[in-house]
């Protein structure tokens, strides 16, 4: 799969923590994005010859127990304590999107979702978003058309991404508290 979905699902759930905090948007939907992004460098294991053990593509980054354990740890460092349950809920989403678009892409074994307690690869048995066969296709001109068909299957994301940012008004205003306390 190429990187939008993941840069999009990510982006969006920067876009509903900066909406619900009043925070900038710009350092939130980036940094989300770049979480929805991060299970793929287990791209490194390839290089490394690492590619069939839990370091392996779509293995350990893959998982739902890694995104849980991983989400929880990132939110509880990076949020001030009035948001860190919003920030803990919205990292798991960041992370676990990865694989669970990786299980709706064509080509390629779908991701070890419930690793370590099964290594077995899953799929859904809808596979709406195009995918190149290897890391080297992706770099290719072959991949346009997987971008493009891609770029489009996102549009709802994005849409809902620039809404969240640019309607008017924001829940807690700038001071990031929230009203309960």
């Amino acid at each position: 799969m190429a990187s939008i979905s993941h840069l999009a699902a990510g982006a969006l759930c920067g876009a509903i923590y900066a909406r619900r905090t009043g925070t900038r948007p710009l350092p939130a939907v980036v940094g989300f994005a770049a979480l929805g992004l991060s299970p793929d460098l287990d791209f490194i294991a390839l290089e490394m010859g690492l590619d069939h053990t839990p370091l392996g593509h779509r293995v350990l980054t893959h998982s739902l127990t890694f995104s849980v354990i991983a989400g929880v740890a990132i939110g509880a460092v990076v949020a001030p304590r009035a948001w860190r349950a919003l920030a803990c809920v919205l990292c798991v989403a960041a992370l676990a999107s990865h694989g669970l678009l990786d299980a709706l892409t064509a080509n390629g074994p779908g991701p070890r979702l419930l690793w370590p307690f099964s290594s077995q690869p899953l799929q859904f048995g809808w596979h709406p978003l195009p995918g190149t066969r290897s890391y080297q296709e992706y770099f290719t001109p072959a991949a346009i058309p997987v971008f493009v068909g891609e770029a489009l299957w996102n549009i709802p994301l994005l849409v809902g991404t620039a809404w969240l940012l640019l309607r008017p008004g924001r829940a807690h205003g700038a001071g990031g508290s929230p009203s309960h306390e």
